[in-house]
Formats: C-alpha cells, structure tokens, sequence
C-alpha cells in the first residue's frame, strides 16, 4: 500500500510539472478569444487573460492566427509558469527509492547467494551512485522543462521520452530483485539503453547542459547492462526456474525451520 501511494505521488508530481508548462499567462484587449474559432471567454475590458495552450491555432475577434504556434499572446508580454530543478530532483530520487524494499530482501534472500561476475561491484556503491545520477537526472529534466514556452512545442517530445524512460527504469527493480527474472531484467536494461539514446541529443539540443548530465548514466546503464548479461550467463533460466528462485526458496525454508525450533 505504502508503495502504490508513492508511485502515485510521483505520477502527480510529473503530472503537475508536465501540465504547468502548458499554462502561459498574457495581457490581452477586450474581445473574444478563440481557440479553433471557438470562443473561450469574454474580455470584457483589458485584463490578464490565463489560457491553456494545446498547440493548436488561436484567432482573435478578427479571426486573424495570432501565430504559427498557436501561442496566446495577445501583447507582447508573457509570464511562463516554471518548475524548480529542486522539484524535479527530489521527485525523480523518491521515485527511484520504489525499488528500494525489493533490493533489500534480494540481498538478504538470496542475491548475496548466487555466483556473479568477479568485477561485480560491492553493495555500498549502488545506493550513492543512483542518487547521483538521479540527481542528475533530475535536473536535467527541469532544465529542459524550464526552456519550454508556449510559443514551442521543442521540448514535448524529449519530456514524453524521458517519462517513459523513467517508468521504465524504476520498473527493473522490481522485476529482476522483487520478481527474480534475472532474463527479463537484463532485456529491460537494454530497452533503457535503447530509450535513451534518442533522449540526449534531444535534451542537447533543448539545453547542452541537460544533455551532458545524461551522460554518466548512460554510462552507468552499459555497466548494468553487462553486469546482469554475467549474472544471467552464471545464472541460466530453465523452465522459468534459475539460481535467484532456488535460493530464495531454500532462505524461506531456513526461516522456517529456525522459526520452528525457536531460534527466531
């Protein structure tokens, strides 16, 4: 339960972050302002006019386009709703904490058990280097949301591609560490590498910084990806049965019989 409230947490908080850069604020002359010859709402004098941008064309009383962005801006000034970096930092590191539980009884049950490659790094590293790099996931992210206006749709499609990124990639905990499919993690690895490669020319391209702070995760990902390839290679799946399983099983039967005799 404490899990599903989480995950829905940082659902809303993307959601909030997503939907605020397509709030755009512009002082406008009284009239009528349309969207696709519809009318939105009477101005009756000049006053601040709030409208959500879709991309589509927007006319004034004229009819006339008042650009090829389909933007408000009925005058020249115009106020952007932005989104703190801290904002997108913090969500971004809770949400990777989902995997957190299922990584912990993994080591206890039985990821301490099978045999890995001898590289393989220790324990410690993992939990500082993913809140590094979700960091700089993060805020990476809030620059490119941060760019966005409502005069452009630039940034929708590295932002639509990052989100499914990101749900991809707080998915792998559970399923290699929580569900034992050591075959299916390491398919997930790759679908993150292939995810994204198209992600860091296009945040480049948005804000360089963004696009270099990806970097060292894409990194990290190549050493993940090989990793759990040696895992899988010393751990082969038969019959939808491997190492991971079998000694997970064998750790409920110790409890089991400690629990028995009295020694816990």
């Amino acid at each position: 339960m404490r899990r599903r409230n989480l995950l829905v947490f940082i659902l809303c908080c993307f959601r909030w972050m997503f939907i605020s850069k397509s709030v755009a604020f512009s002082v406008g002359r009284a009239g009528t302002t349309r969207i696709n010859s519809r009318p939105v709402f009477e101005v009756s004098s000049p006053s601040l006019v709030s409208t959500i941008v879709w991309n589509r064309p927007i006319m004034d009383r004229s009819g006339t386009r008042i650009n090829k962005h389909g933007a408000v801006l009925l005058s020249s000034t115009r106020l952007c709703l932005s989104s703190k970096p801290i904002t997108w930092v913090i969500a971004t590191i809770v949400g990777g904490t989902i995997g957190t539980p299922f990584v912990s009884s993994a080591k206890k049950s039985w990821y301490d058990r099978i045999p890995k490659p001898d590289w393989t790094p220790p324990n410690w590293i993992f939990a500082p280097v993913w809140v590094t790099l979700y960091s700089f996931m993060g805020y990476a992210a809030s620059q490119v949301a941060s760019t966005a206006t409502a005069t452009t749709t630039t940034c929708s499609l590295p932002l639509a591609l990052y989100g499914v990124h990101y749900l991809l990639n707080i998915s792998w905990a559970p399923i290699f560490f929580g569900m034992k499919r050591l075959r299916l993690g390491h398919i997930l690895n790759i679908i993150l590498i292939s995810t994204l490669l198209p992600v860091i020319p296009l945040f480049y391209q948005v804000d360089k910084l963004a696009g270099i702070l990806l970097l060292p995760y894409m990194a990290w990902l190549f050493v993940a990806t090989a990793l759990s390839d040696g895992i899988c290679a010393l751990n082969p799946t038969k019959k939808g049965y491997n190492n991971a399983m079998l000694e997970a099983d064998i750790y409920k039967l110790q409890l089991a019989a400690a629990n028995n005799v009295g020694i816990i």
